[in-house]
């Protein structure tokens, strides 16, 4: 871990009211500039402890906790191991999706979903034809590195999926040239939609303890 994930992970569990996990507490201990920022925070948190409750309306509630929603998500956003993580993720699940489209091609997929929704007009099928090649290989490729390197469900919502596009994309358009544009874009939609959901379930799924 950089010091910037171990500072929010150490404000995670003082806001928790717990004690930092082992890995931070070590890194704590090796690093000074870390060790005294917590500490000044710690004693600024003991210090506003001792100040009488007020409850804020709900209005201010409100912004403090989109506040601290955007600081940590763009904490996430600049750390550099994070986004390391996030590619190789999104190239696992790029991989799990390419191998899942040989195994059932497209145009497969395709005719199934029209005959689950027969009447429905053409971009809502390939639409959801493309959600199963987004959603599978992503929850996949997050979930794994989410279970071998405990990163947060964050991750799954945000960078990997990029990642995953990045790659995707462009071999499904290039794959796909014959699709009609708007049956080629309602494809592409499903399979970004089908990633976004994807990452955050991987990245839940792997949270969960293995089972003993």
């Amino acid at each position: 871990m950089d010091c910037e994930e171990v500072r929010a992970r150490w404000v995670e569990s003082l806001l928790a009211g717990q004690a930092p996990a082992d890995g931070v507490a070590r890194h704590l201990a090796a690093c000074a500039p870390c060790r005294g920022e917590t500490g000044e925070l710690a004693a600024a948190w003991t210090a506003l402890g001792a100040l009488p409750l007020r409850d804020p309306s709900a209005r201010v509630a409100r912004r403090l906790h989109r506040r601290l929603r955007w600081e940590a998500a763009r904490e996430v956003l600049r750390s550099r191991e994070r986004w390391q993580e996030a590619a190789l993720a999104g190239i696992v699940g790029f991989l799990a999706s390419v191998l899942l489209g040989l195994v059932l091609p497209y145009e497969i997929m395709i005719a199934a979903c029209r005959t689950v929704v027969p009447d429905t007009a053409g971009p809502l099928v390939y639409l959801l034809g493309g959600l199963v090649y987004g959603l599978v290989p992503m929850a996949l490729g997050v979930a794994i590195q989410a279970r071998r390197r405990a990163v947060p469900a964050l991750l799954g919502a945000l960078e990997a999926p990029l990642v995953f596009l990045a790659a995707l994309v462009p071999y499904v358009v290039l794959r796909c040239a014959e699709f009609p544009l708007a049956l080629l874009a309602g494809f592409a939609g499903g399979i970004a939609v089908g990633a976004v959901v994807g990452g955050s379930a991987g990245a839940r799924i792997g949270r969960q303890p293995a089972p003993a």
